[in-house]
């Protein structure tokens, strides 16, 4: 049996001499203690004797009427008092029995006496520890898996006395015995959390909580308690298993653009209730250590989307989605870290349209290498005109231009000995592959590029030539004024679009599945201009997790040209185009 510390008082009252016969006044009638201590070593748990005893004789009205700070050093031999009852109290030094207890065990003990003419009497206080150890030990396995342990136990009434007990601590805490709240939590190697809380009613002074952890045999379950209340030491045994409870946090989907990243990932539980305001991505730049944190944009069910808006362009970056704890400061479930790459934010080549070149006698917007090797990024009708030795399009310089060079657009009948068709002053990225005698030509349309701007910008200058004197019927613009045209489209097909102006092959930007962003310059803005304007289109985007393969720009003098319809007095200049990337594409 554990032994009991008892520190005993010997409370011995004898009667020095006898009230006067004559007295008739009980409050005149005197007595005498005389008190000794003794002390036997034992308690539940094992705690230390404490040093100072303090001790005061109350009457039975509550009143005082004795005290002494240090019995030890300040006992009298003798203490006269009045008959009648008092009550004696012993504790550890200014214990009023609801100090903050965390630091060192307080005792106390209690007895009742009366003072009796000429009697003597004896009596004896026994100290106890009078408030509740609490200690907390992990075994050296536990250690072995698990990085970072907490055990929190705080009572139940007063929400400010806390102990935390840290897996790297040796420590034992003392509280009041009232009702004890304890919160567990802890992190294993692979980043997964387990926790647990609970509470420990009917709670006695001298009692001592041991809280024992250690790791559950593989695929056991979460956190299992025992209790052994054998002589008021009361063992909790926790068995953790070492993959933590079955929660799933998974990131499904990486979108990243040049400057911010979309997210889709999925939080389920069968073993714990998700709380969704605990639910964030956190991201960092790989090879650093700072967390940054960024809030779900929607949760439906157990599907989360997110966007990290601000990032860098070309630079990797590592994210995950986690569960915080009650307090927001750590992972309490934690997904695998993923990284990812933003993308580059590619230049348009030759956007300034200050490069151009002569082959034979046909002008194309690109270096010698580009026109050697077969493949430019910018093509135009030109090739097809060289037969009757025309350029529609070319590379002009000041006044015409704004900075540098331009480009210039003149539409214009194309044909010798009155034998041809009209040809559209155009620019493309793409590549013309053929004509096809007078009647078109096949064209590729699309330059290699896998970025994803959300602007196209430039510069422009029209002037219309009026009322269109070549009609294609099928153009639909019987009689109509000429109108410029300048899109954009961003496709994830493996190859270029083959147009064929012949047979009436072309693009459906709206429904063909391959393109995944269009802009066009709007119909208002397409007739003469004064001089030259800027303009900006917006790319509005299908799906925001594609990347694309090609972009295609495309600008012509005459918008019916490729069914052969427009002004032959129509021209148009192009200067400083740029793609802008910003953080907000549109969506179609």
């Amino acid at each position: 049996m554990k032994k009991i510390n008892y520190i005993v008082f010997t409370l011995i009252s004898f009667l020095l001499f006898s009230c006067s016969e004559d007295a008739e006044i009980v409050n005149n009638e005197k007595g005498y203690l005389r008190l000794n201590v003794s002390t036997d070593l034992t308690t539940n748990t094992k705690a230390y004797d404490p040093a100072v005893i303090s001790l005061k004789i109350m009457n039975s009205a509550g009143e005082t009427v004795k005290s002494f700070n240090d019995w030890a050093s300040e006992q009298e031999s003798s203490i006269e008092l009045k008959t009648g009852q008092y009550k004696i109290m012993a504790s550890s030094l200014n214990y009023e029995g609801n100090s903050d207890s965390r630091n060192q065990p307080y005792y106390a003990g209690d007895t009742t006496v009366v003072i009796k003419k000429d009697e003597s009497i004896s009596a004896k206080v026994i100290c106890t520890l009078a408030n509740v150890k609490v200690s907390v030990e992990y075994d050296d396995l536990f250690k072995t898996y698990f990085k970072a342990a907490t055990m929190q136990v705080v009572e139940q009434e007063n929400d400010e006395n806390v102990c935390s007990f840290l897996m790297s601590d040796n420590k034992i805490g003392y509280f009041s015995a009232v009702p004890l709240k304890w919160t567990f939590s802890a992190t294993n190697n692979k980043n997964q959390t387990n926790s647990k809380s609970g509470e420990i009613e009917n709670v006695s002074p001298r009692d001592h909580y041991r809280f024992k952890f250690q790791i559950a045999e593989p695929g056991s379950g979460t956190i299992n308690v025992s209790i052994d209340s054998t002589m008021n030491e009361l063992i909790y045994t926790f068995t953790v298993p070492q993959e933590g409870p079955k929660v799933d946090l998974t990131i499904n989907k990486i979108s990243a653009w040049s400057n911010f990243v979309l997210l889709e990932a999925n939080a389920s539980s069968s073993a714990v209730e998700l709380n969704n305001s605990k639910l964030v991505f956190k991201y960092r730049e790989s090879n650093t250590d700072e967390w940054f944190t960024a809030l779900p944009n929607s949760i439906i069910g157990s599907t989360l989307t997110g966007r990290i808006n601000l990032l860098d362009p070309n630079k990797k970056y590592e994210c995950q989605l986690v569960h915080l704890d009650e307090d927001n400061e750590s992972n309490l479930y934690s997904s695998e870290v993923l990284e990812f790459t933003t993308e580059e934010q590619t230049i348009l080549h030759n956007g300034t349209f200050d490069t151009w070149n002569k082959s034979s006698k046909t002008w194309y917007a690109a270096t010698t290498d580009e026109i050697a090797s077969g493949r430019t990024f910018w093509d135009s009708g030109n090739p097809g005109a060289a037969i009757a030795s025309k350029n529609p399009t070319e590379g002009v310089t000041a006044p015409e231009a704004r900075n540098g060079m331009a480009a210039k657009m003149s539409s214009q009948f194309v044909g010798v000995f009155g034998i041809g068709a009209f040809a559209a002053g155009n620019l493309y990225t793409g590549h013309f592959v053929k004509a096809i005698g007078m009647s078109g030509a096949q064209i590729e349309f699309g330059s290699a590029f896998t970025s994803r701007p959300t602007r196209l910008k430039g510069w422009y200058s029209y002037t219309s030539g009026g009322k269109c004197n070549y009609i294609n019927n099928n153009s639909g613009q019987s009689g109509d004024p000429d109108s410029c045209s300048v899109y954009i489209a961003l496709s994830d097909k493996s190859e270029p679009y083959l147009i064929d102006t012949s047979t009436g092959t072309f693009i459906d930007f709206d429904s063909d599945p391959n393109i995944i962003a269009y802009g066009a310059l709007p119909a208002s803005r397409c007739s003469s201009t004064d001089g030259w304007e800027e303009f900006v289109i917006d790319l509005e985007y299908r799906d925001l997790t594609k990347k694309p393969t090609y972009i295609i720009i495309v600008a012509s003098a005459s918008k019916g040209g490729d069914y052969f319809t427009g002004s032959t007095s129509s021209v148009m200049y192009l200067d400083d185009f740029e793609l802008v990337y910003g953080n907000d594409p549109k969506l179609k």
